[in-house]
C-alpha cells in the first residue's frame, strides 16, 4: 500500500521531480504551490509524508505554517 505525500512547493523544478519520484514509486502525490487549488495547510493534514519544496529563505515560515495540522504519525 502506498503512502499520501504531500509536495508543497510542488509546482517547481525540484517539487515536480519529487512528484515523478514518489509518483513512480506507486505513492499518491498531493501538490501545492502558490496557484494550486489546494493550500499547504490542506495538503500536509491529509499526507503521511510532507516535503517542503520552497526557496530556502521560505522554508523555516511553510514548517512552522504546516507543521500544527500534520498528523502526528506524519513524516516531514
Amino acid at each position: 500500500m502506498g503512502l499520501k505525500v504531500a509536495i508543497i512547493g510542488g509546482q517547481g523544478q525540484m517539487g515536480r521531480w519529487f512528484k515523478d519520484f514518489f509518483e513512480g514509486q506507486g505513492h499518491t502525490v498531493l501538490v501545492a504551490d502558490l496557484d494550486t487549488p489546494r493550500t499547504s495547510l490542506e495538503v500536509a493534514a491529509q499526507a503521511d509524508v510532507v516535503v517542503i519544496s520552497v526557496p530556502i529563505p521560505e522554508v523555516a515560515r511553510v514548517v512552522k505554517e504546516v507543521a500544527p495540522v500534520m498528523r502526528p504519525e506524519a513524516l516531514l
